[in-house]
């Protein structure tokens, strides 16, 4: 987070503007069916755990929203793939429902006017693309064509929602080496 946040520079391939985001709902039977919605339209298994917080919020240098999902080395990537496509469900509801766009813009405004995140850094476009990520540290060999093979594996609706997802190779520390 402080590392592509605060310490954002230009040429980044995103800036993080939040991280563990949770979308709030009136009530738990609102956040209940919306979480039945997605088991639905992803068509999950009663055992997999739908996901509600995002580990990273993030605006890409075109001005798209990014959803990222980060694991460490013993992260599972069948997981990140269930959690990356159930975000993107979630916020691209949200974003349908009109202000959403605004808000995350005044909140990028607001952490750049109080020093968090540096000026100059990604604005997000009038109506952002979404973007789902997913974040790890793999082995270099083979990694992207060993996660997009997982995502195949995954139902027709996942691979769908999932096709324009970014692939990110990250070092122990949680540098970005690559982007795919």
């Amino acid at each position: 987070m402080r590392r592509y946040g605060h310490g954002w520079s230009s040429g980044d391939p995103l800036v993080v503007i939040d991280s563990e985001a949770q979308i709030g709902y009136g009530s738990r039977d609102q956040r209940d069916a919306a979480d039945a919605e997605i088991r639905e339209q992803l068509q999950l298994s009663p055992s997999e755990t739908i996901p509600r917080k995002l580990d990273a919020l993030g605006v890409l240098p075109g001005g798209e929203l990014a959803l990222v999902e980060v694991k460490d080395t013993q992260g599972i990537i069948d997981r990140a793939i269930i959690q990356a496509a159930a975000h993107l469900v979630r916020y691209s509801r949200l974003l349908a429902l009109g202000n959403v766009r605004d808000t995350i813009q005044a909140m990028i405004d607001q952490k750049t006017a109080a020093g968090l995140i540096p000026r100059g850094c990604p604005r997000l476009d009038d109506t952002p693309r979404i973007v789902p990520c997913i974040a790890a540290p793999v082995d270099p060999s083979d990694w992207p064509s060993n996660w997009r093979r997982a995502i195949e594996k995954r139902h027709p609706q996942i691979r769908v929602l999932l096709r324009d997802v970014l692939l990110v190779r990250l070092d122990p520390a949680g540098s970005i080496l690559d982007v795919r």
